[in-house]
């Protein structure tokens, strides 16, 4: 009898089974996929319920897997957390970069920038300013997660001291004011993000930003027009 030869169940060479071969994504790509959906349920259940009201069996069930899935890639929720905050703070610090990175760019437009891709994002994915804003009240609760927050306050706090330096070199901010100008950044970027989850609102978030431009650009408030003095008598 002649063996048929060709298929995918035909014989190699020395009589080893022919092995198919696996169709679609890399295994690497495939664990590379559920952990970001493990990131990305993650943070969607500590921006609505926090750390301590949030459970690893939760965020498996947003992400379409086993409870057990998630020990294959961190060990505990905390691991998961710290997951979740760093890479926030890279999403939110790339986006800050991309639009502060034109050396043209003035104090006052840098800012601008800022707070105009920070409206953006949080229409993207309000999950970004609820974790920000979510992760501020875990701090204060737990020993064991202000160390995470130190880390993001430090980084966005750096961040916004080299926009503050820019401002200096260019002429457009008073050397003497460069603790009040790092400040108004921290006070506007956190303010906004306050904001956004109270109101849970993109668009409103969008006006809010835009007014809050125009203020610091001067456009807000018309002058107050000179009052006439009453004749005596």
């Amino acid at each position: 009898m002649v063996a048929r030869t060709g298929g995918a169940g035909s014989a190699s060479r020395g009589g080893a089974k022919a092995v198919p071969r696996r169709l679609g994504r890399p295994v690497a790509s495939d664990g590379d996929e559920r952990r970001r959906l493990i990131l990305e349920s993650a943070r969607r259940q500590f921006a609505r319920s926090g750390y301590a009201g949030t459970t690893n069996r939760e965020i498996a069930e947003h992400a379409g897997i086993t409870t057990g899935a998630i020990y294959h890639y961190f060990r505990s929720k905390l691991e998961v957390y710290l997951a979740v905050f760093e890479e926030t703070d890279r999403v939110i610090l790339e986006r800050y970069r991309q639009v502060t990175t034109d050396p043209a760019l003035s104090f006052d437009q840098m800012v601008a920038a800022i707070l105009e891709v920070s409206s953006q994002m949080n229409k993207e994915d309000q999950t970004l300013a609820g974790f920000i804003a979510s992760a501020a009240v875990d701090a204060t609760r737990s020993a064991e997660l202000m160390p995470s927050y130190r880390s993001h306050d430090l980084q966005m706090t750096s961040f916004f001291a080299q926009l503050v330096e820019r401002g200096v070199e260019d002429g457009t901010l008073d050397a003497e004011s460069r603790k009040e100008a790092l400040e108004v950044i921290r006070v506007l970027t956190l303010g906004l993000t306050a904001y956004s989850v109270r109101v849970h609102d993109p668009e409103v978030h969008r006006r809010a930003t835009v007014a809050t431009v125009a203020a610091l650009r001067g456009q807000l408030f018309a002058s107050p027009r000179p009052r006439r003095r009453r004749r005596a008598g």
